[in-house]
């Protein structure tokens, strides 16, 4: 079993405040929407005292849905050289990959964890077309959890940081920023939205990251 992912998410989530629900590690949920739907958008706000932790979270966030988006490549691009519907799950695009190969495929690991496919002998260009496929986004996807990963400390500091913000909205911050009366109720309806999305950072954080070694563990299976 590997533990690195469970190490992550509790070193992450000791200063976490609750977090609204994780990442799922289901097929259906490896895709961009699914995960979208599950975080609100952060957007910076009138209340410019917390704009830099918010500018900063949505940064954050940008590299997780990019890691979230490359996830969904792997399925959706080997279906797509297969000549698959789109729903495809990997399980059954890696089985009509290694049917359509004649089972002449192996598999090595490239960094320590990327799995690269490999055709035995001659294959036809279809079949090599998927494995190029496979093998590239297999790349793209560790390139951005490469970055993902290095987030770990910023993400802890940045939950701790917006621990305070629920004590600071008051009457007075919004009038030292100039926000109208008839404003406030939506801004601070933003700010509490950024809150909780940064809040969940943690768990989603953890989740991508499982889900993409989960993937280049499913990968290495199938052909080993």
């Amino acid at each position: 079993m590997n533990f690195r992912p469970l190490m992550l998410l509790a070193a992450l989530t000791a200063v976490a405040l609750p977090a609204v629900d994780a990442f799922a590690g289901k097929d259906k949920d490896k895709s961009g929407e699914a995960a979208e739907s599950k975080y609100p958008e952060i957007k910076t706000t009138a209340v410019e005292d917390f704009n830099p932790a918010f500018t900063k979270a949505k940064t954050i966030h940008d590299t997780l849905q990019a890691t979230e988006n490359n996830l969904t490549k792997v399925n959706t691009s080997l279906a797509a050289a297969l000549k698959l519907d789109q729903t495809t799950s990997l399980e059954t695009a890696l089985t009509e990959l290694k049917n359509k190969a004649g089972k002449k495929l192996t598999v090595s690991i490239e960094g320590g964890r990327v799995p690269k496919v490999s055709p035995q002998d001659a294959v036809v260009p279809e079949v090599q077309t998927a494995i190029d496929t496979l093998n590239t986004s297999l790349t793209d996807l560790d390139k951005t959890l490469q970055d993902v990963e290095k987030l770990v400390p910023e993400v802890k500091g940045l939950v701790a940081e917006v621990a305070a913000f629920p004590g600071m909205i008051n009457p007075d911050i919004f009038k030292r920023n100039g926000v109208a009366a008839g404003d406030i109720p939506k801004v601070t309806k933003q700010i509490n939205s950024n809150i909780k999305a940064i809040n969940a950072t943690p768990e989603r954080l953890a989740a991508v990251t499982d889900l993409s070694l989960a993937t280049f563990g499913q990968v290495k299976a199938a052909f080993q």
